[in-house]
């Protein structure tokens, strides 16, 4: 069938002053990682928050290539951690962005094939179309065995990706010029309210759903694509 493709909403600003304090103060840490114990399957994670937090410095560049267009990766991409710490690392690090600087509900469907079935890129080489490519194709350390964050776009990203729109056009599909027209108005919604977007790969909402980062519903922009679980 496929992997299924989302975008959600995603705030730089959040980012900085929230997630990365808990990728550095195991004390800030320490109350979310209990909520992450609290939901997760006994013996997921071994390892404590100062563990978590020793971690995250090591792999600085690793994290930061999530938000760098351009920077692509192959699905071998790995962390030097044993296979369970190394899977609840990265879970760890997706529920705490979720918590604080990302919204996982709405999310925008690119589904398995909707968005290739519909959208036709005139020109490959554009910015728009490399911009397409980390969202819908890219691999990296954060989305190992086919599931988890494929990239993350920061405000000025989704800015400069809406102002070459006009490079996607519908394909003579059913229901493409009207997927379409939702994709575009999506991202100079979110341009427009200087957001960002997170784009996961079969991302499991029950973990990721609950938030307390302060980010809008988005339910003003009303477009069948834009989900609700």
């Amino acid at each position: 069938m496929g992997q299924w493709n989302t975008l959600h909403t995603f705030d730089e600003k959040l980012y900085q002053t929230r997630t990365r304090r808990l990728l550095e103060d195991e004390h800030a840490l320490w109350p979310y990682y209990q909520m992450y114990k609290s939901i997760s399957l006994p013996g997921t994670c071994r390892f404590t928050p100062a563990d978590f937090v020793r971690y995250a410095a090591e792999f600085q560049q690793q994290i930061a290539d999530l938000f760098v267009v351009g920077r692509v990766k192959d699905d071998n991409a790995r962390l030097p951690l044993s296979a369970q710490d190394e899977y609840a690392f990265i879970d760890l690090f997706t529920f705490l962005i979720f918590q604080t600087s990302a919204r996982f509900d709405p999310y925008f469907r690119l589904g398995y094939r909707a968005f290739a079935n519909a959208v036709e890129v005139r020109n490959r080489e554009s910015l728009s179309s490399q911009i397409l490519s980390n969202l819908l194709d890219s691999y990296n350390e954060f989305n190992r065995d086919g599931s988890g964050i494929r990239k993350i776009l920061t405000a000025v990203d989704v800015r400069i990706f809406m102002l070459d729109l006009d490079n996607l056009t519908a394909k003579p599909a059913e229901g493409a010029a009207e997927y379409v027209d939702e994709f575009k108005q999506y991202i100079t919604y979110l341009a427009a309210r200087d957001l960002g977007i997170l784009s996961g790969l079969d991302l499991l909402p029950q973990k990721l759903m609950h938030t307390d980062a302060a980010l809008p519903d988005l339910r003003d922009l009303t477009i069948e694509s834009l989900r609700y679980d």
